[in-house]
Order: C-alpha cells, then sequence, then structure tokens
C-alpha cells in the first residue's frame, strides 16, 4: 500500500501535467462552428496570448469564454478565437 506522502506528490503532479497540457493547447484550433472570433489584428502571439488569457480567467465579464486559440493570419497578426 502507497503511503498518503507517495499518494498526494503523485496527485500534485497528475494536476501540474494537466495544467501544462491546458496552457500549450491554448493555441490549438477545435472543429469549425465551435469557436468565435473576439479580436483580431494583434502583431504577435504573445499580445493575442494575453488577451485570450484575460478573457477566459474572467468568463463572466466575457461572454462566458473558457477556452482560446491564437491563429496565425497571412499578414503576419494574429487573430483570437474563443469559445
Amino acid at each position: 500500500m502507497k503511503s498518503l506522502r507517495s499518494i498526494v506528490a503523485a496527485g500534485l503532479i497528475a494536476g501540474a501535467a494537466v495544467a501544462t497540457v491546458s496552457l500549450t493547447t491554448g493555441t490549438a484550433l477545435a472543429a469549425p462552428g465551435q469557436w468565435t472570433v473576439v479580436g483580431g489584428g494583434y502583431p504577435n502571439l504573445l499580445s493575442c496570448q494575453i488577451d485570450g488569457i484575460h478573457d477566459t480567467s474572467n468568463p463572466a465579464d466575457n461572454g462566458g469564454y473558457t477556452q482560446f486559440s491564437c491563429y496565425p493570419e497571412t499578414d503576419g497578426h494574429w487573430t483570437l478565437w474563443e469559445r
């Protein structure tokens, strides 16, 4: 039987892995029709991600969105999608 300390440590590692996957998949685009364009013309990925993180951390204030995606456009700018 594993000790409580081992179980807690495993839980913390699993939680960190989920948080890491969530943060890295924030820029993955899902199927069309599920996402809404909420911003565009961002000059770089970082500025798009900052707005996406802000919006999804305050869903009650921003249309209930809980996920975001930053998509590169052909003109070098970025578009913010949320769902």
